[in-house]
Protein backbone atom coordinates (compact mmCIF):
# COMPACT_ATOMS: atom_id res chain seq x y z
CA UNK A 1 0.00 0.00 0.00
CA UNK A 2 1.56 3.28 -0.75
CA UNK A 3 1.36 6.19 1.20
CA UNK A 4 -1.10 8.16 -0.29
CA UNK A 5 -3.58 4.70 -0.10
CA UNK A 6 -2.33 4.69 4.02
CA UNK A 7 -3.07 8.06 4.69
CA UNK A 8 -6.69 7.51 2.98
CA UNK A 9 -7.26 4.47 4.98
CA UNK A 10 -6.09 6.30 8.21
CA UNK A 11 -8.62 8.92 7.80
CA UNK A 12 -11.34 6.74 6.87
CA UNK A 13 -10.86 4.26 9.94
CA UNK A 14 -10.52 8.25 12.35
CA UNK A 15 -7.15 7.55 13.41
CA UNK A 16 -4.25 9.99 13.40
CA UNK A 17 -4.59 13.29 11.81
CA UNK A 18 -4.50 14.58 8.25
CA UNK A 19 -3.09 17.34 5.98
CA UNK A 20 -5.25 19.65 4.14
CA UNK A 21 -3.80 18.00 0.81
CA UNK A 22 -4.93 14.68 2.08
CA UNK A 23 -8.62 16.31 2.97
CA UNK A 24 -8.86 17.74 -0.56
CA UNK A 25 -7.71 14.87 -2.33
CA UNK A 26 -10.38 12.87 -0.01
CA UNK A 27 -13.26 15.62 -0.48
CA UNK A 28 -12.37 16.05 -4.16
CA UNK A 29 -11.64 19.92 -3.93
CA UNK A 30 -8.74 21.96 -3.27
CA UNK A 31 -6.73 23.44 -0.78
CA UNK A 32 -7.99 26.51 -0.45
CA UNK A 33 -11.88 25.27 0.08
CA UNK A 34 -11.06 22.71 2.80
CA UNK A 35 -9.54 25.96 4.70
CA UNK A 36 -12.92 27.85 3.41
CA UNK A 37 -14.59 25.32 5.34
CA UNK A 38 -13.04 25.22 8.18
CA UNK A 39 -13.29 28.76 8.79
CA UNK A 40 -16.95 29.51 8.03
CA UNK A 41 -18.86 29.45 11.41
CA UNK A 42 -21.84 28.10 9.41
CA UNK A 43 -20.04 24.67 8.18
CA UNK A 44 -19.73 22.33 10.69
CA UNK A 45 -16.08 21.55 9.13
CA UNK A 46 -13.94 20.52 11.62
CA UNK A 47 -11.40 23.06 12.89
CA UNK A 48 -8.07 22.28 12.09
CA UNK A 49 -5.48 21.84 15.20
CA UNK A 50 -1.92 23.50 15.14
CA UNK A 51 0.50 20.61 16.13
CA UNK A 52 3.59 22.30 15.45
CA UNK A 53 5.43 26.06 14.99
CA UNK A 54 4.21 24.99 10.94
CA UNK A 55 2.19 22.16 11.05
CA UNK A 56 -1.54 22.48 11.33
CA UNK A 57 -3.50 18.75 10.79
CA UNK A 58 -7.60 17.77 10.68
CA UNK A 59 -8.13 14.95 13.66
CA UNK A 60 -9.83 12.08 11.63
CA UNK A 61 -11.80 11.03 14.40
CA UNK A 62 -13.12 14.43 13.53
CA UNK A 63 -13.31 14.13 10.18
CA UNK A 64 -15.20 10.95 9.85
CA UNK A 65 -17.81 11.89 12.59
CA UNK A 66 -18.38 14.94 10.07
CA UNK A 67 -19.14 12.80 7.42
CA UNK A 68 -20.91 10.18 9.23
CA UNK A 69 -23.45 13.34 10.30
CA UNK A 70 -23.16 14.75 6.67
CA UNK A 71 -24.26 11.63 5.11
CA UNK A 72 -27.00 11.20 7.80
CA UNK A 73 -28.61 14.61 7.16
Amino acid sequence: MNEYNEQIADLINGYGYSSDKVLARYFGTTRKTIWAWSKDPDNPFPKPIKIGKNTTRWLNKAIKNYVIETLAS
